[in-house]
């Protein structure tokens, strides 16, 4: 790897730790902007052209990340949370169906791998819901959309996400429980821990070198992931 490639990333993650950390009054807001970058620069790098940014962003994580950190696991909790505030009442009792925790939530703090799904199995939960609807709440798109573009944007967190963490665990994805303002009922965010994205940004940075080093791109591909249809193409 060219070391100038690796050391010019290790700097940035470095600026990122310190800043979580509170050095400069930095938060995890500002850690989350410089690191969410940096992916934002491989993915255009691979991928370079206009009004892509999301497919090419969450391509990247699904192609050189899963399976490793599972970035196509789709968030159950955001999935159930939405169809029930949109009135799907029958999405959201299949759902309950087939994963019985969802209609038993108290006010356990829930990690990701304790209750988030792979892809085919909420496919086959939720038959009538297309495949490009699930995979908008895969970790890939969520991290995207909640915390990529929520603070490049508007410097602040998504609706669905949170910069606050309930458990102790670190180096996970996991939900914080809040009340919410005007239901008053127990309301799960999404949490993206600090040392989980370092490990995402180090290993595109790996996977990546050879191919940005030498100045290299990818080819567009025929049909996005994020865009995906019920087969998959």
């Amino acid at each position: 790897m060219s070391e100038q490639f690796k050391n010019f990333i290790l700097r940035r993650i470095n600026v990122a730790q310190q800043l979580c950390c509170g050095k400069c009054n930095g938060t995890y807001d500002e850690a989350m902007i410089i690191l969410c970058s940096v992916i934002s620069a491989f993915a255009s790098a691979l991928w370079p052209g206009e009004g892509i940014d999301k497919k090419r962003f969450v391509e990247l994580l699904i192609r050189f990340i899963d399976p490793v950190y599972d970035m196509g696991r789709i968030s159950l909790p955001l999935m159930h949370r939405t169809f029930s505030a949109q009135g799907s009442n029958s999405q959201a009792q299949a759902l309950e169906r087939s994963f019985p925790v969802l209609a038993n939530w108290r006010s356990e703090v829930l990690k990701g791998d304790a209750i988030d799904q792979p892809e085919a199995a909420v496919c086959n939960a939720l038959p009538g819901v297309s495949l490009r609807c699930i995979r908008e709440y895969s970790y890939a798109n969520l991290f995207y959309k909640q915390v990529r573009c929520s603070y490049v944007h508007e410097y602040k967190v998504g609706s669905l996400a949170t910069s606050f963490k309930s458990t102790s665990t670190h180096g996970t994805v996991s939900y914080t429980n809040r009340l919410g303002r005007e239901s008053k009922q127990l309301t799960r965010f999404i949490h993206f821990d600090l040392p989980w994205v370092v490990k995402v940004v180090l290993l595109l940075t790996d996977r990546t070198e050879p191919i940005i080093d030498r100045d290299q791109t990818l080819p567009t591909p025929e049909v996005w992931w994020i865009e995906a249809d019920q087969n998959g193409e």
